[in-house]
């Protein structure tokens, strides 16, 4: 019985992190696809340190988005380990590889 509610939890838990981390990735999508849209308006051109500012912002966007999309990987992980225990005890198999290790 207390298997049966940690094992919810655990679902719960991971239905949740994978909504987050869908709904920032989107977020940043959107933020990125504004600065793109405004950077292409603009008829007058930037100074040397708006240049640099922009593209050590856009850096930090990118690098968000790998690991946004790293964490996702693990989140999906996660649902089939937790979807294999829910079939039945014995149906997760423990020397199953966990995933590309970098």
């Amino acid at each position: 019985m207390a298997t049966g509610v940690l094992l919810a939890s655990l679902a719960l838990i991971g239905i949740a992190l994978a909504f987050l981390f869908g709904r920032h990735c989107e977020a940043i999508e959107r933020r990125l696809r504004a600065l793109e849209e405004k950077a292409a308006s603009a008829p007058e051109a930037h100074s040397h340190r708006t240049v640099a500012g922009i593209e050590d912002a856009t850096a930090v966007v990118i690098d968000l988005l790998f690991e946004v999309e790293a964490e996702h990987a693990r989140l999906e992980s996660l649902r089939q380990i937790l979807g294999a225990v829910r079939q039945g005890p014995y149906n997760y198999d423990p020397e199953r590889p966990c995933g590309k290790r970098q």
